[in-house]
Order: structure tokens, then C-alpha cells, then sequence
């Protein structure tokens, strides 16, 4: 055995196509996002909308989807601040991965617009609400394809 060259020499970096994303950083981004993502049809299938008509349970299941996508979006936000920076700076100069660059522009780009819009319908104005839920609500559904078309672009079809 070389001293120079220890079998566990740089096995503590991931993989080149996790671009420093580790195993953990990878299964937490998922788990999260996937309860995002049932949190919000959770809260679009129980409506937003209170009637005296409305059952307790469902005023309380909307009320347990609401703050449980609160409580995730501040987690996503904290991996986010963890993980994608040193990410996005790993990649920035890239040449050969032009196609899974332009889709993690658009992966940025489109959650950007989700966490805007998020955010106006939670501190904006109720007259803005119908829309604000329009503008979260279509993105919010197509960005965890885009995410994972961005994720795995270069894995299975880039090379």
C-alpha cells in the first residue's frame, strides 16, 4: 500500500454526477419534497374556502396540511441554504453539461416563482388570493419533474 494513496483517500467526497450533493443531502431533498408536494394536493382536495356546510374534520385537516407545508417549507429552506450554493458554484463553469445546466436554471427559476408566489399568499392581500393560488399551485405541481429531470440528466442521459 502507497502512503500517498490510502484506500479511503477522497472517499468522503460524493460521487462527480451528485455535483456535492451527499447520499443524506440527497434522501432529506426528496423526503421533503415529496411531502410538499402532498401537502399541497392536501390542500387543494380540502379547499380553502370555510361554509357553515363545512365539516369540522375537514377545517382541521386543512388547518394540519397548512402548517405541516409551513414546517416543510422551512426545512426545504434550510437544506436549500446548506447545499445548493456550494452546488450551484461547483457547477456554474461546467462546458460539457450545458443541457442539465439550462435545466437547473429552470429548476431555480420556477422554484423561485413557486416561493414568491408562496409567500404572497401568505402575507398579500386577500383580493390577490384566486390568482396567487393559480400562479403557486400549476408551477408547484410541475416542479418536482422539472427538479428531477435537472437531477438526473446527466446521470442516465448525459455523459
Amino acid at each position: 500500500m502507497n502512503r500517498r494513496h490510502h484506500p479511503h483517500h477522497g472517499a468522503h467526497r460524493p460521487p462527480r454526477w451528485r455535483a456535492g450533493w451527499s447520499r443524506r443531502g440527497i434522501g432529506a431533498l426528496v423526503v421533503l419534497l415529496l411531502g410538499l408536494w402532498l401537502s399541497g394536493m392536501a390542500l387543494w382536495a380540502w379547499g380553502g374556502e370555510w361554509s357553515p356546510d363545512t365539516p369540522p374534520w375537514q377545517n382541521q385537516a386543512h388547518r394540519a396540511a397548512q402548517v405541516l407545508h409551513g414546517v416543510l417549507v422551512w426545512a426545504v429552506c434550510a437544506l436549500a441554504g446548506r447545499w445548493l450554493g456550494p452546488h450551484a458554484l461547483q457547477m456554474w463553469g461546467r462546458k460539457g453539461a450545458r443541457v442539465a445546466w439550462w435545466l437547473g436554471m429552470a429548476t431555480a427559476a420556477l422554484g423561485a416563482w413557486v416561493a414568491l408566489a408562496g409567500l404572497g399568499l401568505l402575507y398579500g392581500p386577500a383580493d390577490w388570493r384566486e390568482a396567487l393560488v393559480a400562479l403557486h399551485w400549476w408551477p408547484g405541481l410541475l416542479w418536482p419533474l422539472l427538479a428531477l429531470g435537472h437531477g438526473l440528466y446527466h446521470r442516465w442521459l448525459g455523459r
